[in-house]
């Protein structure tokens, strides 16, 4: 018990020292409104008793002057309290509340960046992935007004609790009753609200993915060809929104009863109260100054005891999220991420009897694989889909860390080579390309650019290299034409082609020592096909290039070809020796040359 209060403690303070290290000015300005609304609130129930007492009582000559003086000293109090309140609040928290979301959000994003792409393979982990991008910002937020909350109610407390001692301590009887008991009820509700929210997560996702997929755009064609894709996605969602509605019909009916009963405490104890001092009135006991104040006290005192007690159960289920949010945050990034051997270029790279499974599946992918490549040459991996090609990329790019056996880049082993340095050696052009509602300049050079002369030639001699520089330049805006219609009317549309073109361009600006091409002409009609192989081709002499493919008609001149069965290297050699094996590679070639005999047939 002691250590998991001193968990959800150090929790809460773990958050709001985040907070602070973000915007340190935030605390410091949310206490202080806070505080100014609880010494205001006091005031004005000590004016307002005095005011009322005064004009029962009317035994001042100057009664009206003396209450025009109160009413305006109140008067000048609230419009100054109003004032300051509605400036810092919408004006300098929305500001402050705005960067700690930002600041908070860039760090989940380099976060997301950096951590092991073995964890994106984990449900649980997506899950608080999930419940982290969803409440990240608000959660923060809720923390720190939790704790504010808790000590500008020690000074209401105080207050209030001092004028009902001095005036009607029985009062307090009232009040501590009707706390003890919405505590209790309030601890079940937030137990139920939280078991509602985890149960929620999962079918939550499920109609986010649903959403996702029909706002892309790239999604469209497919949506409009495909009826029961349509059907799926929406039968999926509506699935999932009814698992909703049976968690919300099977929690909050619970809800609404606790809740219920919470009024009706509530609504007994005002009463009480009431005609407890209501009986004093009639009794000439108290003033009808006293009456109004300590009637609006007591329920004032049972609101702020209430939240003082109710600090704790908030803490707890802060602390609940707050173990999630430190569970991503502090995910570690691969060991190797930031310091190692630093990679200037890649010279020379080693598979040893390199064995991987994808974390939380047993199943096989690669098995006992060996090559080399040497800079100045050219391999190529193939094999049918399936075979493992996608898997082995992710090894190389070091995404994925192998099950058995080791890697060497330049004579060192990968997990001693600083990652970021390696990763920077390579321009790879992935099977599944994507281009970024971002200008074509960026999405080719995929970085931020001022228009420098320097990334200005760079993009357009990488335009040029795969075709695609007069498409550009008639564009409105050139390379500075934003790609997509996401953001801009004016962005432009390209083909599944030319998209892949961008992608190959961006190899190319990338210039760098490992080029690695992964199904890199999937799209790409037969004549731009050859031209694209042609060019890479042209520029291996000081380079390491692997190209991945299926596709055999375009790597008989590569230095080295392996071919992929099942997870395993089952043939490898060169172009000639592979067909005069009559092995599987034969067998994959005359299929393709078949085939496109065939097709031209046809045609």
């Amino acid at each position: 018990m002691i250590e998991s209060i001193k968990k959800i403690i150090k929790n809460n303070i773990y958050m709001v020292s985040y907070i602070y290290r973000i915007c340190p000015n935030h605390i410091f300005i949310s206490f202080f409104v806070s505080i100014l609304g609880s010494l205001s609130g006091v005031i004005n129930i000590f004016i307002t008793r005095y005011i009322i007492n005064t004009l029962q009582i009317r035994n001042s000559d100057n009664l009206f002057i003396k209450v025009m003086i109160m009413a305006f000293f109140l008067f000048s109090i609230n419009v100054v309290y109003a004032f300051l309140k509605n400036y810092i609040q919408l004006n300098v928290i929305h500001k402050s509340s705005q960067i700690i979301c930002e600041k908070m959000q860039t760090e989940l994003f380099i976060k997301a960046s950096e951590i092991k792409m073995e964890n994106y393979d984990n449900p649980d982990f997506l899950n608080t992935f999930s419940i982290v991008l969803q409440q990240f910002d608000e959660r923060a937020q809720y923390v720190l007004d939790n704790i504010i909350t808790f000590v500008s109610g020690l000074f209401s407390f105080g207050a209030l609790f001092t004028l009902i001692i001095a005036l009607e301590p029985v009062l307090l009887v009232l009040v501590i009753a009707n706390v003890i008991m919405s505590f209790y009820i309030n601890t079940i509700i937030a137990k139920i609200q939280h078991n509602f929210f985890q149960e929620k997560i999962q079918p939550q996702r499920e109609m986010e993915y649903s959403k996702y997929i029909f706002y892309r755009f790239e999604n469209t064609k497919e949506i409009r060809l495909n009826q029961n894709l349509k059907n799926i996605l929406i039968s999926n969602f509506v699935s999932a929104s009814k698992k909703i509605i049976n968690l919300i019909d099977s929690y909050e009916k619970k809800v609404v009863i606790y809740s219920w009963m919470q009024s009706i405490v509530n609504n007994i104890t005002v009463s009480l109260s009431l005609i407890y001092l209501a009986f004093k009135v009639i009794k000439s006991k108290i003033l009808i100054g006293d009456f109004v104040t300590l009637s609006s006290s007591s329920q004032q005192l049972a609101v702020q005891i209430y939240q003082l007690i109710d600090f704790f159960p908030q803490m707890y289920e802060h602390s609940l999220y707050i173990d999630n949010f430190k569970q991503f945050i502090e995910c570690k990034p691969p060991i190797n991420y930031d310091k190692g051997l630093q990679i200037k270029n890649v010279k020379n790279i080693k598979f040893d009897n390199v064995s991987f499974s994808y974390p939380f599946n047993n199943d096989i992918i690669l098995e006992d694989i060996n090559f080399e490549i040497n800079i100045g040459e050219k391999i190529a991996i193939v094999g049918e889909n399936g075979a493992g090609k996608s898997s082995l990329v992710k090894l190389l790019t070091g995404l994925y860390e192998t099950s058995k056996g080791n890697i060497f880049i330049n004579n060192s082993n990968i997990k001693e080579c600083e990652l970021n340095s390696y990763r920077r050696c390579i321009g790879v052009a992935f099977q599944d390309y994507k281009i970024y509602a971002m200008s074509i300049a960026e999405n080719i050079l995929m970085r931020k650019t001022d228009g420098n002369e320097e990334d200005i030639n760079l993009v357009i001699e990488a335009l040029k290299f795969v075709d695609l520089y007069d498409k550009v330049m008639n564009l409105p805006d050139g390379i500075n034409t934003k790609l997509t219609k996401e953001f801009s009317d004016d962005g432009a549309v390209f083909s599944g082609g030319e998209i892949q073109k961008i992608t190959l361009a961006r190899v190319y600006a990338s210039n760098c020592s490992l080029f690695i091409l992964d199904e890199p002409s999937s799209s790409l009609d037969p004549m731009a096909e050859y031209e694209i192989y042609r060019k890479f081709m042209s520029l291996s002499k000081n380079k390491c290039m692997i190209i991945i493919s299926h596709q055999l008609k375009n790597i008989k001149n590569v230095d080295h070809i392996y071919v992929l069965s099942n997870g395993r290297i089952v043939e490898d050699g060169t172009h000639d020796t592979l067909i005069k094996k009559e092995g599987l590679y034969f067998e994959m070639y005359n299929k393709q040359i078949l085939k496109n005999i065939s097709i031209n047939n046809l045609t």
